[in-house]
């Protein structure tokens, strides 16, 4: 019998499978029809549509940290960094790369450097070599005593992401 015979699934599926294993489809956020369109349009690149989605479901349940995450991050490419900021602070896994790295992003956009750099400390990913060493050479500035502006480093590190694509899993 072949690899591919026993498998039961992709190893794409697998991995995706993996940053799920918080709760089973079916019983979590990810059952609800606007959590599911919001996916939809998060994987187009429509981030209002998706973060009118995953408003409307938080309205009925405001206690599901992937979708409060995923709602952060529409909001953050929709421009609306002040929203999204406040939105990935109240997310209790505050540690998770993608929490960490989108509210680094928002705070350099707001202009708070010095507080965005000390976010991207934290931020550890190896599974995304573009951004994480976006986010090693601005660390490298800081380390250097060089002058890192919050345009540059927002920049630099939103073009690694969109060279990179977005993770799609929580």
């Amino acid at each position: 019998m072949s690899s591919k015979e026993r498998s039961v699934c992709s190893r794409r599926d697998f991995l995706r499978g993996f940053g799920r294993r918080f709760f089973p489809r079916e019983q979590g956020p990810e059952a609800s029809s606007e959590v599911q369109q919001g996916r939809v349009f998060f994987e187009q690149n429509n981030y209002f549509m998706a973060a009118r989605c995953f408003r409307s479901f938080l309205q009925e349940n405001s206690e599901s940290v992937p979708v409060r995450v995923f709602l952060g991050v529409s909001l953050y490419w929709c421009g609306r960094c002040g929203e999204a900021l406040e939105i990935l602070q109240g997310v209790t896994e505050g540690t998770h790369p993608l929490v960490l790295l989108y509210k680094s992003l928002c705070l350099a956009t707001e202009g708070q450097v010095e507080t965005a750099l000390a976010v991207l400390a934290e931020y550890k990913d190896f599974t995304r070599p573009l951004v994480q060493r976006a986010v090693n050479v601005q660390l490298a500035l800081r380390e250097e005593n060089l002058p890192v502006s919050a345009q540059e480093m927002e920049k630099d590190i939103r073009e690694a992401v969109e060279r990179e694509g977005e993770p799609l899993i929580w």
